[in-house]
């Protein structure tokens, strides 16, 4: 009943007040949209022209296709962020594998993660690695979400599957 990538928007409605579209505009999600660098295309470049967009400090950074985003641990991320000695928080899985999304970061990370990127690398990973990053373990954000469902991305029409009311 709504696009997919309205329904991460309308989770973090509580929390962002300025939504960046990285890439194109979708329908369904209001917000600008900013594309990536000529010759410079990727996740990490679309996180730079967000970030050189926002119009706040802080920003949260979640893909166009998590369906079941939960506004709790996005609120632990934002948490780990409040310590002013990191630019970034991400989640972490009980065995240590960072999620790289949904991420809350500075937008004043824009500029390291720009030099990455013009050192050719393009991946979300690469660019957290030359920011000071928060990881926020999964004894955190379990409580919150037990089965990591706001870890989740449908992108290919097998991984679609009902949503609950809840969800």
């Amino acid at each position: 009943g709504m696009p997919l990538a309205a329904r991460p928007a309308a989770a973090l409605v509580g929390v962002c007040d300025d939504v960046v579209l990285a890439g194109r505009a979708v329908a369904g999600v209001a917000g600008r949209v900013v594309t990536d660098e000529p010759g410079a295309e990727g996740p990490l470049a679309g996180l730079v022209a967000g970030l050189r967009a926002a119009q706040r400090d802080v920003c949260v950074v979640a893909g166009c296709d998590m369906p079941a985003l939960d506004p709790g641990v996005v609120g632990l991320l934002l948490e780990a962020l409040a310590d002013g000695a990191v630019d970034a928080a991400v989640c972490a899985r009980a065995g240590g594998e960072l999620e790289l999304l949904p991420l809350v970061i500075r937008a004043s990370a824009a500029v390291a993660l720009g030099g990455v990127l013009s050192a050719g690398d393009r991946s979300l990973r690469d660019g957290l690695a030359a920011v000071r990053t928060a990881i926020v373990p999964a004894a955190a954000w379990s409580a919150l979400d037990p089965e990591g469902r706001t870890f989740e991305s449908w992108n290919r029409p097998a991984d679609i599957r009902p949503m609950t009311a809840q969800s």
